[in-house]
C-alpha cells in the first residue's frame, strides 16, 4: 500500500492572499500620506543644485521711496528689466500685485526675455503689437492647511484651453523643459538660500557683478502685506519666494513619480506576499520599504514607502486574524486530518433537519498500532478520511467521529443518493490491506425522512446499519 501523503494543515491563505491583494490595490488608490515622506526627504536632502534663480526684492524701503505699487510709473519696471538683463540675466519675471497689469507692465512687454505672472483665476491680458514677453499664470498648488508642495507647468480653466504656469515659462528662458501640464511636480528645497537683491539697488544700477550672471530673476513684492504661502514646515513666506523655488525645481535634475498602475502593482504584491509568508515579515518590510524610499531620493525617485508600509501591515494583520481565526476554530478541528471534531459534529447536526449522514469506522486498525506504532496508525486514518472526502460535494462536511470513525453530513440529498453514495464507498473500503494487517471500512448511512424526523433518529439509524454490516462481515 503507497504511503499517503500529510493531510494538509486547514490555512486562510488560499482567501486572504487575494483578498489582501484586492485591500492593498483599493489602499494603493487612496490620497495616503506619502508626501509626508517626501517633504522629510526634501528637507532632510535639499537640491544639491546651486541656486539658478534670483529674487529682487520689492521691501518695505522702496515702497517708502517710490509709494505704493499702483502709483509707480510703468518706466520704473522697464527700467529694472533692461537693468537685469544688461547684468547678465537669462530671463526676468514679474509677479507683482496690480489691478491693470497690462497697463503697469506695458513698456516690460517689448522684452522678449521677459515673463509677466497672472494670478490663477484672470484671464491674459490681449496681445499688444510689438509685444515679445509672455504671460504666465500662477500654478502654485495649496495643499490642506496651505501648505505649497507641489507646481504645475500650466492651468485649464474651466473648457478653455491650458494656459503655461509663470515659473514654467521663466524656467524655458534658461533652457529647462516643461513636465506634463497636468502632473504635479514636487517644489525641491534649495541647499543654500536664494540671493536676494533689493529692488532700489537695480533701480539706482547697483546690481553686484555676477548676483544676476546667467540667472533667472523674479521681481515681487516682499514688505509687509506681500502675499504669503506656507511650506510644508509650515514656515510663511512672500510668495516670490515660493515661486523662486518653483522655478528652480524646474532647472534640477527632477523627481519622477511611480506610475499609478505600478504602485497599485507594488501594493498588490507586497500584501500578498507577506500574508503568503504567514510570519510576522510585515514589520520589517514595511521599515525596510520607508527606508528604501528614502534610497532612492537622490536618485529622484519618488518612491511610495508609506503607501507600500502600509499594505505591508495589512499582510501582517491579515496573518493575525487567520491566527486568532484558526486558534478560535481549534477546538474543533482535528488536527490529524483537519476534520472537525466530535463536538463539531454535535453542533452541525444540531441544526439540521434535511439531507444525509454516512459513518464510517475501520476494522482491525488497533492491529496497525499494536504491529508498526502510531505514526503508521495515523497515516492509515488521513488515508481513510482522504477517500471519504472524495465523497463530499460542495457544502457537505466532513468529521473525525472517533478515534477511527468518520462521518459525512450531506446537504440536499434523500435516501436513494445515500444509500448509493454509502455503497459506492462500501465498495472501496472493503479492504484496505496495510502491510500484513487486514483492515476493513464498514459505512452506515441515513437520510431524513417521516421514520428519521431528527438529528438523533439520523445517528442512530446510520450506526445502526454500520453495526450490522460490521457483524456480516464477521459472519464465516
Amino acid at each position: 500500500m503507497r504511503a499517503p501523503s500529510r493531510f494538509p494543515e486547514p490555512s486562510l491563505t488560499r482567501l486572504t492572499v487575494p483578498a489582501g491583494a484586492l485591500l492593498a490595490a483599493t489602499l494603493a488608490a487612496l490620497p495616503l500620506p506619502d508626501a509626508g515622506l517626501w517633504d522629510a526627504l526634501n528637507r532632510a536632502r535639499p537640491d544639491p543644485t546651486p541656486p539658478q534663480v534670483a529674487v529682487v526684492a520689492i521691501d518695505q524701503g522702496a515702497l517708502w521711496d517710490y509709494g505704493r505699487l499702483g502709483v509707480w510709473p510703468p518706466e520704473l519696471y522697464t527700467q529694472v528689466v533692461a537693468t537685469l538683463l544688461e547684468a547678465g540675466a537669462v530671463g526676468v519675471g514679474l509677479d507683482l500685485p496690480l489691478e491693470d497689469l497690462d497697463a503697469a507692465l506695458a513698456g516690460t512687454q517689448a522684452f522678449p526675455e521677459a515673463v509677466l505672472a497672472v494670478p490663477a483665476g484672470r484671464p491674459l491680458p490681449a496681445p499688444r503689437p510689438g509685444q515679445r514677453a509672455v504671460w504666465g499664470v500662477d500654478a502654485l498648488n495649496a495643499g490642506p492647511g496651505g501648505l505649497v508642495r507641489w507646481g504645475r507647468a500650466g492651468m485649464r480653466e474651466t473648457a478653455g484651453p491650458v494656459t503655461p504656469a509663470f515659473a514654467a515659462l521663466l524656467a524655458q528662458q534658461a533652457g529647462a523643459r516643461w513636465p506634463p501640464m497636468a502632473e504635479p511636480y514636487l517644489l525641491r528645497i534649495p541647499a543654500t538660500p536664494f540671493p536676494v537683491i533689493a529692488f532700489r539697488e537695480v533701480v539706482n544700477g547697483a546690481v553686484a557683478p555676477g548676483a544676476v550672471q546667467g540667472r533667472v530673476v523674479i521681481v515681487g513684492l516682499t514688505a509687509a502685506g506681500a502675499a504669503r504661502v506656507q511650506d510644508t514646515a509650515g514656515r510663511a513666506m512672500p510668495a516670490v519666494f515660493m515661486q523662486a523655488r518653483a522655478v528652480q525645481s524646474l532647472l534640477s535634475p527632477p523627481l519622477t513619480p511611480l506610475p499609478a498602475w505600478a504602485v497599485v502593482l507594488g501594493a498588490m504584491l507586497v500584501t500578498a506576499l507577506v500574508t503568503w509568508a504567514r510570519g510576522l515579515w510585515g514589520h520589517a518590510a514595511a521599515f525596510g520599504l520607508l527606508g528604501l524610499g528614502a534610497a532612492l531620493w537622490p536618485a529622484g525617485v519618488l518612491f511610495p514607502g508609506v503607501t507600500l508600509s502600509l499594505c505591508a501591515v495589512l499582510g501582517n494583520t491579515l496573518v493575525l486574524l487567520e491566527r486568532q481565526w484558526t486558534l478560535r476554530t481549534a477546538g474543533r478541528r482535528d488536527p490529524l486530518t483537519g476534520y472537525g471534531n466530535r463536538q463539531a459534529f454535535n453542533a452541525a447536526l444540531a441544526r439540521r433537519r434535511s439531507g444525509g449522514l454516512i459513518l464510517l469506522d475501520l476494522s482491525g486498525f488497533r492491529g496497525v498500532n499494536d504491529r508498526y506504532g502510531r505514526a503508521a496508525g495515523d497515516a492509515v486514518l488521513r488515508d481513510l478520511g482522504r477517500r471519504l472526502g472524495r465523497y463530499g460535494r460542495r457544502g457537505d462536511r466532513q468529521f473525525r467521529w472517533g478515534a477511527d470513525e468518520f462521518a459525512l453530513l450531506l446537504n440536499g440529498v434523500g435516501q436513494p443518493d445515500v444509500a448509493r453514495l454509502a455503497e459506492a464507498l462500501q465498495a472501496e473500503v472493503n479492504e484496505l490491506p496495510y502491510q500484513d494487517v487486514v483492515l476493513r471500512g464498514n459505512v452506515g448511512a441515513a437520510a431524513f425522512g417521516p421514520d428519521i424526523p431528527t438529528p438523533q433518529a439520523l445517528v442512530e439509524a446510520a450506526s445502526r446499519q454500520r453495526y450490522l454490516r460490521k457483524h456480516a462481515l464477521r459472519k464465516p
